[in-house]
């Protein structure tokens, strides 16, 4: 059983898919499992989806009818098997220690959520926004404490799906709400 389902929903990203498939393929966590959503994506992103299935065992896709990005996300939660989930945007890549970090801090802290901070960069890899003065840098905060950090400036940023590491406990009830693009 894998210690952690990457879920990536994927929707005309043929020019990016690359990249973010070999980053979470290159985590120096090699217990995961990788599940592209086809998402009914109308370029060649399927095609590309099928060739890294073929290259790697950790792969599964799984093709459906356009439903949008929460429909995809909620698909990938279903399919499953790991302890953790993780959402990663498909025109976005993650550092190669990224999910041994969010692991750690997890097992350590004997939470079941972990928030990673992150890099805005344009196609070239430059910086395009700064995110250091977040108001929740480092640190184990209770929910009550933390939520009101997330409505502070800069702390806005990380009201997302997809830089975080989450028990899989969190969503044996939840789904994200179909129509939502975050």
């Amino acid at each position: 059983r894998p210690i952690i389902s990457v879920v990536i929903p994927v929707y005309n990203v043929e020019a990016y898919i690359e990249r973010c498939v070999n980053s979470v393929r290159n985590q120096t966590v090699e217990n995961i499992e990788i599940i592209l959503i086809d998402d009914g994506s109308p370029d060649q992103s399927p095609v590309l989806c099928d060739q890294y299935a073929e290259k790697d065992r950790r792969v599964r896709v799984i093709h459906k009818k356009n439903g949008g990005l929460s429909d995809a996300r909620n698909v990938g939660i279903e399919a499953a098997k790991g302890e953790y989930l993780c959402f990663v945007d498909s025109d976005d890549y993650i550092q190669s220690t990224m999910l041994e970090h969010l692991v750690k801090a997890v097992d350590s802290a004997g939470v079941n959520l972990a928030i990673t901070n992150l890099k805005t960069v344009d196609e070239h890899g430059n910086r395009v926004f700064r995110v250091e003065q977040s108001p929740i840098m480092d640190g184990i905060f209770p929910a009550e404490e933390l939520l009101p950090k997330l409505y502070q400036e800069m702390g806005w940023y990380y009201i997302v799906a997809w830089n975080k590491l989450y028990h899989r406990s969190l969503f044996e009830k939840l789904r994200f709400p179909v129509g939502k693009n975050t």
